[in-house]
């Protein structure tokens, strides 16, 4: 025998409780892969340790403008684990212009307050931008320094935000936008999901569903290693000689061994080490 078979007992009495949780979860869910989302063929590498939600959107897209306040709304009450972002679609000349002003604005820590201004330059005040320099001139007239936003605007950091964005662009896969990607992983889109206001309530279920999937992963793993040392102390022979030693559920395997030997570290849950007692209570 390879490894003790109270590990592979142990092993499958948090199986059950992963399957249960699962089972759970999918009943309750309100939304379906392939209808109201898309999982993404390649997953996208995504940044820090939280659950990341991007918004794919353009300045120049007049249902992104309408749906920037609704959005800016929902943004606010995200919980503290999720991160908020954007990454602007560049599918013509006038959109990637529009992207380069968003990588500028945001390399001059100018986004937070300039990011509704060029919405409201092209969508309300109908401004006709269309170089980079009749965009300097116009944010020039809301205090923006022209010169400092040229210089930024071609600048080697702005360029490689935008090779950037072109590659999860495509990596998106969308049809248009605005478009929700959670966590590198699922697509919404207006259409799929009825209306922008239906895009957050969709995004809201994938954040839970993460969430979910990130916590099973965080579940304790029995270490096979310890169990075999853990075994071979209460039982005084190497697990190889075991042979007949069996428990008609886990569960009274654990509480069997937590009555022989409850110190015997039996668990590795990140990082930290369990005995027989612990994981028995």
């Amino acid at each position: 025998m390879s490894q003790s078979i109270l590990f592979r007992m142990k092993r499958f009495a948090v199986a059950p409780a992963l399957m249960f949780a699962l089972l759970s979860f999918a009943a309750q869910a309100e939304y379906e892969a392939g209808v109201h989302y898309f999982e993404l063929p390649t997953p996208i590498a995504v940044s820090g340790d939280g659950i990341e939600v991007t918004e794919y959107f353009s300045y120049g897209c007049n249902h992104c403008y309408q749906f920037e306040p609704i959005l800016a709304a929902w943004v606010k009450t995200l919980p503290e684990d999720v991160t908020f972002n954007r990454t602007p679609a560049m599918w013509n000349q006038g959109y990637t212009l529009l992207a380069q002003t968003y990588y500028t604005l945001l390399a001059m820590d100018l986004l937070e307050t300039m990011h509704l201004e060029v919405f409201n330059a092209i969508h309300l005040k109908r401004q006709n931008i269309r170089s980079p320099q009749a965009m300097a001139d116009y944010l020039a007239k809301v205090g923006v320094d022209p010169l400092a936003f040229v210089k930024v605007f071609n600048s080697f950091g702005v360029q490689s935000s935008l090779r950037q964005a072109d590659a999860r662009g495509r990596a998106y896969r969308a049809t248009g936008v605005p478009t929700i990607i959670v966590h590198g992983k699922y697509r919404i889109e207006t259409a799929s999901a009825g209306s922008t206001q239906g895009m957050l309530k969709v995004a809201e279920y994938l954040i839970d569903l993460e969430r979910q999937i990130r916590s099973e992963q965080r579940m304790p793993v029995w270490q096979s290693e310890d169990v075999r040392e853990a075994d071979e102390a209460v039982l005084g022979v190497p697990t190889t000689e075991i042979s007949t030693h069996l428990f008609l559920t886990p569960i009274a395997a654990i509480d069997h061994w937590a009555g022989r030997n409850p110190q015997v570290s039996c668990l590795i849950a990140e990082a930290v080490e369990l005995s027989y007692e612990q994981v028995s209570q």
